[in-house]
């Protein structure tokens, strides 16, 4: 019995610690993307809640993978779309494609810290990928700021 409690103690100091672990790490991501918003304010770029559904995305990817996401964009706009991740994390790639699925946008830097200014020249659904480079941790986790300005 005593050594049932002892391991579920156990168990239970490892799982908060994991979640302290992960708590910093998106507070990371967080930290970063509020960066990226109040330098581009400069600019007359906003954060753009239509575009995602909210205003910045937070999540978790393993090494090498991928996620797609739905991006609704106004070609009366201009956009600034950044992504950042952990510090465990060193490399992380995003794009855009267009309804049709073309290319519109990407930045497949080898670094942390994707940014492109898309300009759509249709209104609607594209595609936002961010794929996970390198992350040499179980996961990483990354978020995503769509930033937009009326077209001058």
């Amino acid at each position: 019995r005593l050594v049932h409690l002892v391991t579920v103690a156990i168990l239970l100091l490892a799982g908060g610690s994991s979640s302290a672990v992960a708590q910093e790490a998106r507070e990371n991501v967080v930290a970063q993307l509020k960066v990226v918003t109040d330098t581009k304010a400069d600019d007359a770029f906003r954060p753009d809640q239509d575009a995602l559904g909210r205003s910045v995305l937070i999540g978790v990817l393993e090494n090498d993978s991928s996620v797609y996401l739905e991006l609704t964009l106004d070609a009366r706009r201009e956009y600034h779309i950044a992504a950042r991740c952990d510090t465990g994390c060193t490399n992380i790639d995003t794009r855009v494609m267009t309804p049709d699925y073309s290319l519109l946008a990407e930045d497949a830097l080898e670094n942390d810290q994707p940014k492109m200014d898309v300009k759509p020249s249709t209104s609607g659904q594209h595609l936002l990928a961010v794929r996970m480079i390198s992350c040499p941790s179980q996961v990483c986790y990354f978020g995503v700021v769509v930033l937009s300005r009326p077209v001058p």
